[in-house]
């Protein structure tokens, strides 16, 4: 696209992105370099204010990518003089820098300069609504009691809505186990058909709902869109958006009424040196040097689900791979079962995947399947670096499954037999762990147990 039209300035930030993502920050940072000069050939031709605050934006944008966040934050409120008109989309982005450098006090200041205090609707109770989903089904607002709800009303010619969707995608498969709940309700009038297409293709992973006359007067005309609702566990309306708003401004609404849960749910698991791992192979517990296999930090307790209590079921899971297609454990019986419990960050983890590609390509059609289990809260990093690399499903967010399986070190694998109990339990990757892995998966593809 650079090729084609260098001033696309809009290219830029997200091609930082990806260096960032491929291990490449120093041609990110000459991605910066380069787009200073243009800015300054654009400069020389336009002398235009609103032009040069878009530029300036899109250049804290390369530098928020590439961690440069004092000179963002500083290039943002530049912007911000210079385009008073726009002020709000130049206050998210900063906003958003004051977040990813740890000020998020100072976050939280901007946007709650950008709420809506002067809607009618906030502080009472959300208007109750029955509408049909998209198969027909009556959905209730009052189905979702007890639950903190993000009401987007919305349709598929809007560009704005379309923009908004992948990040509410993100933050229901984040938050949704936390109690959130997201409905989309669709105001469209070319039929339900569309719709169904729409939701098909874009892989939306929340309830859509479609729009009715009384619930548009009920909740003010809807006379534009998008237009967002964000009632709390009391079902009062808190906040009140017209229009477009990004991820960051939903996710501080997230955290003010759930709290910000993410360090009680993931499990710590940091790179670090330790001397020595605990291995289980069919429920015995061998000792493993580190010098013989690569691994993340380990505790030394065994997962519990293993703690000599014989052939354990394996914890349940209803979830959604990182393409959106649905995955639940249970329907999986008659399968072998691998769980490979993996970080970006984790070299022994890459050699895991590596050799487990090779693995589901051979067996995959002789009944073995293979699910990535990731925690790490970059969701663009994990995607990145999965669709690059992984050619088994992954499940995203799986905060709850590594809880479950108390898992304390990576790579983590475990194994799940035809009537969907754990038999095997690996941890780390050396060099006798391809010909240990294999043998396993023959062994549970042979057996019926």
């Amino acid at each position: 696209s650079l090729e084609i039209n260098p001033n696309n300035h809009y290219i830029y930030p997200e091609l930082a992105k990806a260096y960032i993502a491929m291990e490449k920050p120093n041609e990110a940072a000459k991605l910066a370099d380069d787009y200073e000069k243009i800015i300054h050939e654009n400069l020389e031709k336009s002398k235009s204010p609103n032009d040069e605050a878009i530029m300036t934006s899109v250049l804290a944008d390369i530098y928020v990518e590439i961690s440069r966040y004092d000179e963002a934050i500083n290039l943002y409120m530049k912007s911000i003089e210079l385009d008073p008109v726009r002020d709000a989309y130049y206050k998210e982005h900063l906003a958003e820098a004051y977040s990813r450098s740890g000020k998020p006090a100072l976050a939280s200041e901007i946007f709650d300069t950008m709420r809506s205090p002067a809607s009618p609707f906030v502080g009472k109770p959300a208007p109750g609504f029955s509408l049909r989903d998209l198969n027909g089904i009556e959905v209730k607002l009052e189905d979702f009691k007890g639950k903190m709800i993000i009401l987007n009303f919305w349709a598929t010619w809007c560009p704005y809505c379309v923009k908004e969707i992948p990040h509410f995608i993100e933050l229901y498969s984040e938050y949704r186990e936390q109690g959130l709940v997201i409905i989309g309700i669709s105001t469209d009038r070319q039929g339900i058909d569309l719709v169904k297409d729409y939701v098909d293709k874009r892989k939306i992973n929340y309830p859509i709902l479609m729009a009715n006359l009384n619930v548009q007067k009920d909740y003010g005309g809807v006379q534009s869109i998008p237009v967002t609702f964000v009632i709390d566990k009391e079902g009062k309306i808190v906040r009140h958006y017209n229009g477009y708003k990004g991820k960051e401004v939903f996710l501080q609404d997230i955290k003010s009424i759930l709290g910000d849960k993410s360090s009680e749910q993931k499990p710590v698991v940091k790179p670090a040196p330790v001397e020595e791992i605990l291995k289980l192979e069919a429920y015995e517990k061998i000792e493993v040097k580190s010098q013989d296999r690569d691994f993340a930090p380990v505790s030394s307790t065994v997962p519990e689900i293993l703690s000599g209590k014989g052939d354990q079921a394996a914890p349940n899971f209803v979830s959604v791979d990182m393409t959106g297609k649905g995955l639940q454990l249970s329907s999986l019986k008659g399968k072998v079962v691998l769980l490979d419990f993996w970080a970006t960050w984790c070299a022994p983890c890459h050699k895991t995947i590596d050799y487990l590609n090779s693995l589901y390509k051979k067996y995959g059609d002789k009944g073995l399947v293979i699910i990535g289990m990731n925690n790490e809260g970059d969701q663009e990093r994990v995607m990145t670096f999965a669709k690059s690399r992984i050619t088994y499903p992954v499940i995203l967010n799986a905060n709850k499954q590594f809880n479950d399986y108390s898992v304390t070190a990576i790579p983590s694998i475990f194994y799940i037999d035809k009537t969907g109990k754990v038999r095997y339990f690996d941890i780390g990757f050396g060099t006798d762990s391809e010909k240990d892995i294999e043998q396993k998966i023959i062994e549970l593809l042979d057996n019926k147990y």
